[in-house]
């Protein structure tokens, strides 16, 4: 098996190759050539905020990657020494920092690897072209453009969820930050490339890694989804189809704020369903804590079907270059014309035999 080092060169490699074609098929395209480039450059940004947002919460950290490839917030204080930034967050919180519970479960940096980022930005550029092309767009207003957008989120969030759901397990490890509790999972297949922090309240039950990771997951992939699917499709959107990068580079901070206060909103939410949910519906607990938590997630991948399924129209015709638009056009009216002139041909051999 390879070791943390080598992993770490190997993922790292692989992680860059992947963005890099993503960002040269956005470059090649024929038209709204910086509309895919900077989409794919707004998402990377997103994912790189939001990790950075997630990991002030000291669930999980990036050990295993030197600290030349990692990337810190410019704000807020440091592991050791929180500042305004992760008192705000922590208070969000329902569950105690892991290194209150083991002093050992401290992460070692705020800061989130590049190849992580741009390995996850180009998984949800891809899902998301997929999405948009697979799914036909509404050309009605209000409800009829909130379903699409919907449908567009669930496909979004549903390959995200299981993507993730195969390569986590496989390159994280876990550690076990409640010495008052017994380990309630194991790891396999220990890559190493990053470490989660699990405790009572948010255990590793599948395949060592919390539940949570994936809800976040799924709101993430969702909400970036459906909001750029919703303006992108209103008629006073803010994605727009210009001809030069700089309008991009405009909107690209509110735009990327709007989405991280949507996901901040509704991580909340579910975090706290996942964790009290059964406190808040019954008297006693109904079902065991993993029975719910990972109840909880097959319930939002259960919505993600329901949107897709009942709201997603699959488009029918593929898109095709103007070129080829352009000569099917002028090949309909050639044959028109030939049509014709056989109709005319057989009035006139109708006319001389009647004479």
């Amino acid at each position: 098996m390879l070791g943390d080092s080598a992993a770490v060169t190997v993922f790292t490699i692989g992680a860059f190759a992947v963005w890099g074609f993503a960002l040269y098929w956005a470059w090649r395209q024929p038209r709204h050539r910086w509309y895919h480039v900077w989409v794919l450059g707004l998402i990377t940004f997103f994912w790189w905020v939001g990790e950075s947002t997630a990991i002030r919460l000291g669930k999980y950290d990036y050990a295993a990657f030197p600290p030349q490839l990692r990337v810190a917030f410019p704000s807020g204080g440091t592991p050791l020494n929180p500042g305004s930034l992760e008192t705000w967050l922590r208070g969000l919180a329902i569950d105690k920092a892991p290194w209150e519970r083991d002093p050992s479960c401290v992460i070692t940096s705020f800061g989130i690897p590049l190849p992580v980022v741009a390995f996850e930005a180009a998984l949800l550029f891809g899902f998301f072209r997929l999405s948009t092309r697979l799914l036909r767009s509404s050309k009605d207003k209000g409800w009829s453009q909130v379903r699409s957008a919907a449908a567009t989120g669930g496909l979004c969030a549903l390959l995200m969820v299981n993507a993730f759901a195969v390569l986590d397990p496989v390159v994280s490890t876990t550690k076990w930050c409640d010495p008052t509790v017994s380990d309630l999972t194991s790891t396999y297949l220990p890559f190493g490339l990053w470490t989660w922090f699990t405790t009572e309240t948010h255990p590793g039950y599948w395949f060592g890694v919390p539940p949570i990771n994936y809800g976040a997951w799924f709101l993430a992939a969702f909400v970036f989804g459906a909001l750029a699917r919703f303006d992108d499709e209103r008629e006073g959107g803010i994605i727009k189809r210009y001809s030069w990068i700089g309008p991009y580079l405009l909107w690209s901070v509110p735009i990327t704020v709007v989405y991280l206060a949507a996901v901040l909103v509704a991580k909340i939410f579910i975090d706290r369903w996942l964790v009290h949910g059964q406190e808040y519906l019954f008297s006693s607990p109904w079902f065991s804590a993993k029975a719910w938590q990972l109840g909880i997630i097959a319930a939002l991948l259960i919505g993600a079907l329901f949107a897709l399924f009942a709201w997603g129209r699959r488009e029918r015709d593929p898109r095709v270059h103007p070129r080829v638009r352009c000569a099917a056009a002028l090949e309909r009216r050639q044959t028109g014309r030939v049509l014709d002139l056989v109709r005319l041909a057989a009035r006139i051999r109708a006319r001389r035999r009647a004479r």
